[in-house]
């Protein structure tokens, strides 16, 4: 063994993996339930100016993608912490390039947010 652990044995124990994963994100990072409060608030926002289907179905994957950059910029904290404890300018730009692509993916979803309440609002 090299002091890896072993795979996951298949599809359900993978996504109970992915459960605990994100129940630990959510627990432990504030802002993953600022995130929640703000999606639902756009969640209802939206029922109240009766977006269409596809425009829910955008929001979900709009919304996925800010949890998943979410997930993915606390994972690779949480390396760079195990890596070095000191302060880097190496681990800086990692860790500042995982802060923008979580940026990137909420800006967008504000941006379709803000399209959508305007166009509701325009008409």
């Amino acid at each position: 063994m090299d002091g890896r652990p072993p795979k996951s044995k298949g599809f359900f124990e993978s996504v109970y993996y992915a459960l605990v994963g994100s129940v630990y994100g959510f627990k432990t990072e504030k802002n993953f339930r600022t995130y929640l409060l703000i999606c639902t608030t756009f969640f209802i926002i939206n029922c109240l100016c009766h977006v269409t289907m596809l425009q829910h179905v955008v929001f979900i994957v709009c919304l996925g993608s800010v949890f998943s950059a979410e997930m993915l910029n606390t994972a690779i904290e949480h390396i760079m912490d195990f890596y070095t404890p000191e302060i880097h300018p190496e681990v800086k730009i990692i860790k500042d390039l995982g802060a923008a692509g979580v940026w990137m993916a909420g800006g967008a979803f504000f941006i379709m947010e803000g399209i959508y309440i305007w166009n509701a609002l325009a008409h």
